[in-house]
Order: C-alpha cells, then sequence, then structure tokens
C-alpha cells in the first residue's frame, strides 16, 4: 500500500465514524487478522463480543497479495466476493 499525501483511515463498518491511522508516506505491507469472524457472523451480538480483529502495517517493498490462512465460510465470503483486485 502506497501512503501519499492522503490521510489513512478505519471506517467503522455501515457507519461514517472513522479512526486515523497515522502513518507517513512511504509504502507499507497490511495484515489484517480475525479471529472467531464466522461465531461473529453468527452470533451478532447475542453473546457479546466473540470475534478479534487486528490489523498492522509495516514499511516494505510492494508485494502480491497472498492468503496465510482461511478457516471459515466467512472469511471465504470476503475473499471472494469482496477483496477482488
Amino acid at each position: 500500500m502506497d501512503v501519499g499525501e492522503h490521510s489513512v483511515s478505519l471506517v467503522k463498518w455501515e457507519d461514517d465514524e472513522q479512526y486515523p491511522i497515522p502513518l507517513s508516506s512511504g509504502c507499507y505491507r497490511v495484515r489484517y487478522c480475525a479471529m472467531d469472524m464466522q461465531q461473529g457472523k453468527e452470533s451478532l451480538g447475542d453473546e457479546g463480543i466473540v470475534d478479534f480483529y487486528h490489523l498492522a502495517f509495516w514499511r516494505a517493498a510492494k508485494k502480491n497479495d497472498e492468503i496465510i490462512k482461511q478457516t471459515s465460510k466467512a472469511a471465504q465470503y470476503w475473499h471472494q466476493n469482496v477483496c477482488k483486485p
């Protein structure tokens, strides 16, 4: 991901709420990790918070996207239907 003049923000799902991520200009790799995503989707908050997400950025040269591990139908859906280049 190239960060230049534009700011980077995390935007809450189905909301306009934004959380700025203070990154300086440069090229970054990004890792998005989700745990218990399927359970979170199925419970819809009835069981409290059951899913966990981690977003990490580090400076590195550009590289093609790579799925390291996929273990749920929810993750498969997002990879196939939303994360297309």
